[in-house]
């Protein structure tokens, strides 16, 4: 997984999964401690896991907790969603 800024978008390239879920939280975390909003793109993400939807879902609290904007553009969390439940 790769999170590479592009204006004022991350876009996010790879996987999210139980393996790295740890240190994505961690990057975002600490993106949104320097940046009010923070809009992620993952339109180049090839699969999330149930270990990384939950992680968008603690990062969306812990962004409206410290009153900044967290916002994902792309493919809809929820296809991924579909595709970890459907097997």
């Amino acid at each position: 997984m790769e999170i590479i800024r592009k204006d004022k978008i991350f876009v996010i390239e790879g996987e999210i999964n139980a393996s790295n879920v740890s240190q994505f939280k961690k990057k975002i975390k600490t993106l949104l401690k320097f940046n009010s909003e923070l809009i992620i793109n993952v339109e180049k993400v090839s699969s999330i896991s149930m270990a990384g939807i939950k992680a968008f879902i603690e990062l969306n609290l812990f962004a409206f907790e410290k009153k900044k904007v967290f916002s994902v553009e792309g493919k809809q969390i929820n296809e991924f969603y579909n595709q970890n439940t459907s097997s």
